[in-house]
């Protein structure tokens, strides 16, 4: 993933990642994951997947019909506590507040691996994936530098999608 996918400091607040596969990819569940700065947030996901059999094919928006998954479910910073505030088709702007987002501090896993992503009850055809970064603190709030990965659930387990396959903007 390209380094400036993540922030490394409260400049990068709110920001939003467009991950655009090159081909779609069949899952029933698609995430972003990477190394908590402290702790990690995120304003708002949104998951698209192609229309079939639509010609020529479109991607439509499938937010609404999957679950929101994280990696700490027990937040105890000022973000929002409901982890459905990350999917609520808000995108927040620049200058949002801590409700508008869900954030682990308090919560990151030792290991400092965090997530947010989707899943749903069959098998889609992913398009896109876009993630909005949250309020970033000066004890964290991002992914660090490039540790930050795309994975899709194929078969009850979370792969990582190799960057050739997706582009971020």
């Amino acid at each position: 993933v390209p380094a400036n996918t993540a922030t490394d400091d409260q400049e990068g607040s709110f920001a939003i990642y467009t991950f655009t596969f090159q081909s779609a990819v069949k899952a029933d569940g698609v995430r972003i994951a990477g190394t908590a700065a402290g702790h990690t947030s995120c304003a708002e996901i949104a998951v698209y997947a192609a229309e079939v059999p639509v010609e020529p094919v479109r991607d439509v928006n499938i937010t609404s019909y999957g679950a929101p998954i994280v990696c700490c479910t027990d937040p105890k910073g000022a973000g929002n506590k409901d982890i459905h505030v990350i999917c609520d088709g808000v995108f927040p702007e620049v200058s949002g507040t801590g409700d508008q987002q869900y954030d682990t501090w308090g919560s990151t896993p030792h290991d400092g691996n965090c997530y947010f992503g989707m899943e749903f009850l069959g098998i889609c055809d992913f398009t896109r994936f876009v993630y909005q970064t949250g309020a970033h603190y000066p004890d964290g709030g991002w992914f660090i530098g490039d540790s930050i990965r795309l994975q899709v659930k194929q078969d009850d387990r979370w792969i990582e999608m190799d960057p050739a396959n997706y582009t971020v903007t």
